[in-house]
């Protein structure tokens, strides 16, 4: 199934080739629309391709003891690193500020190696894209107002609080945002975090911490095969190329909303 977001991505990263994406794993054709869409299921096709699996596992360690040489080995020269960039090594380090101590790189690849994904076919070649969120979501939503619960039975809460009273169970649950900056609150911690209003696709209205919901405008990253070597082409967040549903201008660059 051909994907929007895909085709949106893929023109921006590739405006001088015409590209025909399709899931590797889509030889059983269309799903049937007769579902009504309520949830998108957790979905990892990395363990598929072992080249692949290995090349990932080796990728997620450098990414956990944030060792930006190892980790510049298995990136594309030619990377594109963000909207509006030319693309290359140089252009991602700034971009990424990949030498930083603060830098957003690590907690960003991170979270979106967890998230599985899936295989794609291109003109290019075989490329694996993360996180799943990213390639599976539903091309009947809008991509700035919807988002997918992460989490295995996340509680939504009538108040944007723990101790708040539940009002269901969501598992990878396709919600609604009201407003992707959120709330921030102080948890039991002192620490500052953001919750969202959400109305799942089931029917339940309610509150949940930004980081158990993730939008497929979140940062996302495809991974190409060349030859035997696996490496990554593209680490973009998507919200630098959209508005908000209420907002006239771009999110500003680098920035994800509630987070």
């Amino acid at each position: 199934m051909l994907k929007t977001l895909l085709h949106i991505f893929l023109l921006f990263c590739f405006a001088s080739s015409l590209f025909s994406w399709v899931n590797v794993s889509a030889a059983d054709g269309q799903p049937d629309s007769s579902k009504a869409l309520s949830s998108l299921p957790f979905n990892d096709e990395g363990a598929r391709d072992n080249s692949f699996f290995a090349y990932r596992q080796a990728l997620m360690e450098s990414v956990k003891f944030r060792e930006p040489e190892r980790f510049v080995t298995m990136v594309d020269i030619g990377v594109l690193g963000g909207h509006n960039t030319l693309g290359g090594m140089q252009d991602f380090a700034a971009k990424w500020r990949i030498d930083a101590i603060d830098s957003p790189l690590w907690s960003t690849m991170d979270s979106l190696l967890s998230l599985g994904g899936g295989f794609v076919r291109s003109n290019k070649g075989v490329q694996f894209c993360a996180p799943y969120v990213f390639v599976d979501f539903p091309d009947e939503l809008d991509l700035r107002a919807h988002g997918v619960v992460i989490a295995e039975q996340a509680r939504l809460m009538d108040e944007p609080a723990f101790n708040a009273s539940v009002l269901a169970s969501l598992d990878h649950d396709l919600v609604r945002v009201h407003d992707w900056k959120g709330m921030k609150v102080t948890n039991q911690n002192g620490e500052k975090e953001t919750w969202v209003e959400v109305t799942s696709l089931k029917g339940p209205v309610g509150w949940l911490p930004r980081s158990e919901v993730r939008s497929p405008l979140d940062p996302h990253a495809c991974f190409l095969l060349r030859g035997e070597k696996w490496s990554m082409v593209s680490l973009v967040n998507g919200w630098e190329a959209v508005s908000l549903p209420d907002q006239p201008q771009p999110v500003a660059e680098m920035e994800t909303p509630g987070f």
